[in-house]
């Protein structure tokens, strides 16, 4: 194959193959000399470990490169000016062991009439252990104009600047940055430093069109900003911010575009949770909230209910109820309840959710009664375990089901005597 016929290319150094090291000014030559064709669109670096990228690594000629992966080149303390690539559309940089400051080098040039990235959709930063400055200077005000996606991921030491003037960004990940939300400003002879709350509020006002949040691992993030998040959101992720205090309830209904809520090990100070609230929420996600005690099912919230599809609920040591009077969610098609150890109940009657087709109930010791009036008609899956079965099943209407697991259960009676013909009683109906 000719060289520009090549448009995907990966080179990758393994140092702990060679029997002879390389050294860094070697690999700078040799990387160097294998200029690959203009015509390139893909292109791949790994474990380079000269200390300067080639000169040809981001230049005009190549105008045609769409996507770039650079990472493990633990010796560069610079990166190329990628912001001159025209065509650029994803950029991914991983694992660069010396970089501390992102710069004017990286957009490409400092003049105010440059347009650095003007087609850069997604952009990701992960495993950038000694990088603290994202130095904005260079290039226009809008410094990534068509950016949709920005990762930033176990990057410990970043603080401060962060492009605020995303006018395209739907997508924000923020995974392992605790400092990134703390700031500091002079003020005369005295520096203020400004709460991770106010960092953060001033980058959610400049995002009006996000869509998705993931906030994973910020343990100094303490409270949402006072104003809210963006009510674009149609994704929120919370993944170990344990000192977060979640969004106020009477804010709720604000979010009208909210259609998947994620809560992991997060929000430790929240004792409840009303389904309904959030008016078109589809997908509920909660774990390991240590002082969930009770969900319970918003009043005159029909049509809020009517949007919700999947509730899972997983290890709240302290759940103990939901709500009576059962769900009230009419296209609620999967329900996961695992690990509540102080859990008693569940919603009843269950067998009123003509939508739910997955019903997993493991677990949950205390359980007292399930499913006591039957299961829903439409269910397919059935999945229990680690439960006290004290209900006799009737199994005659449910017609769909075709996936059946039990195991660790106790199945007794109401005198606390094993019901020996149970399994004979589910396998005859079964094998109609």
């Amino acid at each position: 194959m000719m060289k520009n016929q090549i448009d995907w290319l990966a080179l990758q150094w393994n140092q702990q193959v060679t029997t002879i090291p390389m050294e860094p000014q070697i690999q700078s030559f040799v990387l160097e000399q294998l200029r690959p064709s203009t015509n390139l669109k893909n292109l791949g670096i790994h474990g380079y470990g000269g200390t300067n990228f080639p000169k040809w690594l981001g230049d005009y000629s190549f105008g045609n490169m769409v996507s770039m992966i650079i990472g493990g080149c633990n010796l560069c303390s610079c990166l190329p000016p990628l912001g001159k690539l025209q065509c650029l559309k994803e950029l991914f940089i991983y694992s660069m062991a010396s970089i501390r400051i992102v710069g004017a080098e990286f957009i490409g040039s400092d003049s105010p009439s440059f347009q650095p990235f003007p087609s850069l959709e997604r952009l990701e930063f992960k495993d950038m252990p000694e990088w603290e400055e994202w130095n904005l200077i260079g290039g226009t005000t809008i410094q990534f104009p068509s950016l949709k996606c920005l990762l930033l991921e176990r990057c410990p030491k970043l603080k401060g600047n962060i492009p605020r003037i995303l006018p395209s960004l739907t997508e924000l990940h923020l995974r392992e940055c605790d400092l990134l939300l703390q700031a500091s400003h002079s003020n005369g002879n005295s520096n203020i430093i400004l709460r991770p709350s106010n960092v953060f509020g001033q980058l959610m006002f400049s995002f009006n069109s996000l869509r998705k949040l993931t906030l994973d691992r910020i343990p100094s993030l303490m409270s949402f900003p006072r104003d809210g998040l963006p009510k674009t959101l149609q994704s929120l992720s919370l993944h170990y911010c344990e000192n977060l205090e979640f969004l106020p309830h009477n804010s709720w209904h604000n979010y009208t575009s909210l259609e998947q809520l994620s809560i992991e090990f997060s929000c430790n100070s929240m004792t409840s949770f009303t389904l309904g609230s959030f008016p078109v929420l589809q997908s509920l996600y909660i774990k390991g909230c240590e002082n969930l005690k009770s969900i319970f099912v918003a009043k005159d919230a029909s049509q809020s209910l009517s949007f919700i599809q999947s509730i899972e609920i997983r290890c709240c040591d302290e759940l103990d109820s939901f709500s009576p009077g059962g769900l009230s969610t009419p296209n609620l098609s999967c329900f996961l309840v695992y690990g509540c150890d102080k859990l008693h109940s569940l919603p009843e009657p269950i067998n009123t959710l003509a939508g739910l087709q997955e019903l997993r109930v493991l677990n949950l010791p205390n359980l007292q009664h399930f499913a006591s009036e039957g299961l829903p008609v439409n269910l397919r899956k059935l999945s229990v375990a680690g439960i006290v079965w004290n209900t006799r099943w009737n199994l005659e209407n449910i017609n769909n089901l075709y996936v059946l697991e039990i195991g660790g259960c106790d199945i007794v009676d109401e005198n606390g005597r094993v019901i020996a013909t149970f399994f004979s009683h589910v396998l005859t109906h079964l094998s109609t």
